[in-house]
């Protein structure tokens, strides 16, 4: 929802590169190298981006930028000199804008895939365009679709803005090209434009009185409206606002807790992942961590099945709490405890983060994440469970760095009858056991593994992967 007037009827951005003007056309600059991003003080757009490049880069690195080595011969090739990338989902938001029908025209444009010395040109990208969080386009193909490397394509569609909020979102699902060339997959984009397909009243209209009339009219309409669908129990949120969670012995309908999170604003996001958007969610006596899965991941919920309820019954001081969740059509949560110091990844890595680590604490974390595995592999109610994808960023720190193992969505009961019934490879590459990287039996080993990697960026304090341009990536530094 838009806390401005919306007052906005279009939207130009330079995706991945710095402002300019195209025929009289203003491109914002969006160069920044976070996976989440609101364009300040306009707040008329923001960005966020999920998911690891396979050479595990952070967050903030320069990769998700890619600059062009060989410029495409059009008059507006300023816009396609940089271009923004993305692992996997690269969504889009325009804020503000008046509610109506526009064009959303995407500029692509690839510039990554094009060296016949590494023979990255044979690469492939494959991803799927959203608008408005409907399939619009799948299996798209920069390559094949501009006829070769560096040539241009623009894509077109026609969106309806309601409620002031237009969503794009491409989606990589892990089809193309992946090991090689390596690292590079995922959505690129170089430009956005979004017009209006209706007249924009300018200066010189309606007077002031007569727009102030409308609108007074309108609003009484609406208020009248609303409280007879309300009335009649015709507004599409009745469920949420009857349907309870349960969060430490206190009851909240689902109603409360998406108000908490004021209503899924990219101002609360506390963390992206592999399946969803993280939100921090105040109510009024608790603060909870709010997990929406994307609709591409409702899938992994029915795949994983009975286990994910197995899981619930997790009860442990070195576990993030599961509290509650709530699934239903087009929107499904998991609540969680909130961890108010964030990841381990940002409190060792991060130059702007304020926590800092003393020897006694190091060493405190370390027990916590081996009693986490400890319960996981050996004490919990149900079969063992492999974690399979330890490190960093999925151990979250509470108020008092009390260390608790996170993200369970790659988890698995492990069955010691068939080692080989989860061998597809899943976690992130630089904490992967060989074994299992190279799709040999699984056991609790493969998480001893990754905490032994972690030990290590514990105690040195620095990362253990290093990657430089058009060189290999290097892994288990020397410290």
């Amino acid at each position: 929802m838009c806390i401005y007037v919306a007052d906005n009827y279009n939207l130009h951005i330079n995706t991945g590169g710095d402002e300019h003007n195209i025929e009289g056309i203003r491109y914002e600059a969006d160069n920044s190298t976070s996976n989440f991003y609101v364009n300040k003080p306009a707040y008329n757009w923001a960005y966020s981006c999920n998911g690891y490049f396979f050479s595990d880069s952070t967050a903030d690195s320069r990769e998700f930028i890619q600059k062009v080595t060989c410029g495409a011969a059009v008059t507006d090739a300023p816009l396609y000199d940089e271009a923004r990338l993305c692992p996997n989902s690269l969504k889009y938001y325009g804020f503000c804008l008046r509610d109506g029908n526009y064009t959303v025209s995407l500029y692509f444009s690839e510039i990554v895939f094009t060296n016949n010395d590494d023979y990255s040109s044979s690469g492939k990208r494959v991803f799927d365009i959203y608008i408005q969080r409907e399939l619009r386009l799948k299996d798209f193909n920069i390559k094949e679709m501009a006829r070769h490397s560096n040539n241009v394509t623009i894509q077109s569609f026609e969106a309806s803005v309601r409620e002031h909020l237009l969503e794009i979102e491409l989606f990589w699902a892990g089809k193309g090209s992946l090991y090689d060339p390596p690292y590079f997959h995922g959505p690129l984009i170089s430009a956005i434009s979004v017009t209006p397909n209706f007249e924009v009243n300018r200066p010189g209209g309606l007077s002031k009185k007569v727009i102030v009339g409308i609108v007074l009219g309108a609003v009484l309409a609406l208020i009248l409206f609303m409280a007879l669908v309300w009335r009649l129990g015709w507004i599409g949120d009745r469920e949420l606002r009857v349907t309870t969670v349960n969060l430490r012995g206190k009851s909240y309908t689902v109603k409360q807790v998406k108000v908490a999170t004021r209503n899924f604003s990219p101002r609360n996001v506390i963390g992206t992942g592999r399946f969803g958007t993280v939100y921090k969610a105040e109510l009024p006596d608790q603060t909870v961590a709010v997990k929406m899965l994307s609709s591409q991941s409702k899938h992994v919920i029915d795949q994983i099945g009975t286990e994910v309820y197995a899981l619930t019954t997790l009860k442990h001081e070195n576990i993030v709490e599961f509290l509650d969740g709530y699934s239903k059509k087009d929107l499904n949560l998991l609540i969680y405890e909130y961890m108010e110091k964030g990841s381990l990844e940002r409190a060792l890595f991060d130059a702007n983060s304020s926590t800092r680590l003393d020897w006694p604490t190091r060493v405190r974390i370390c027990h916590g994440i081996a009693k986490g595995l400890k319960y996981l592999h050996e004490d919990n109610p149900s079969r063992k469970i492999v974690h399979r994808n330890i490190k960093p960023s999925n151990i979250l720190l509470d108020g008092n760095l009390n260390a608790k193992v996170s993200d369970l969505g790659l988890a698995k009961l492990y069955d010691e009858e068939n080692p080989y019934k989860f061998i597809q490879e899943k976690g992130t590459v630089v904490y992967m056991a060989p074994e299992y990287a190279m799709r040999k039996a699984i056991t609790e080993k493969v998480d001893v593994f990754s905490f032994g990697i972690v030990l290590l960026e514990i105690i040195s304090g620095q990362t253990n992967a290093k990657y430089e341009a058009n060189q290999e990536t290097e892994f288990l530094l020397d410290t």
